[in-house]
């Protein structure tokens, strides 16, 4: 799809950006790294980055749906698991729920 291709793409540069910045600490944080977003179309793609000690992963990518473009029960909250291996398919898990917050959770 490639709408994935582009998605992936620039989280994937936002990532090198992020690691290239990564502060050696000793306890592990998790964290949506401020202004690091990829919109497409009516989504909204986050990374979401995990930081421990002089390290730096991205485990997914939280994917949300304009709020205002929701109808009825179409999906609207997507989480893509980063499968490690690059140039790999991200699998992807959604919420039945049209709380979007259900999700980001």
């Amino acid at each position: 799809m490639s709408i994935k291709c582009r998605w992936w793409r620039a989280v994937a540069c936002a990532a090198v950006a992020l690691s290239a910045s990564a502060v050696s600490s000793f306890a592990q944080s998790v964290s949506r790294p401020a202004g690091v977003r990829v919109t497409q179309k009516d989504w909204v793609f986050v990374p979401v980055v995990v930081q421990g000690s002089g390290t730096l992963e991205i485990p997914g990518v939280l994917a949300l749906r304009d709020e205002s473009l929701i109808v009825g029960q179409n999906i609207v909250s997507v989480w893509y698991s980063n499968p490690g291996v690059p140039g790999a398919e991200w699998p992807a898990i959604a919420w039945e729920s049209q709380d979007q917050w259900e999700a980001i959770k």
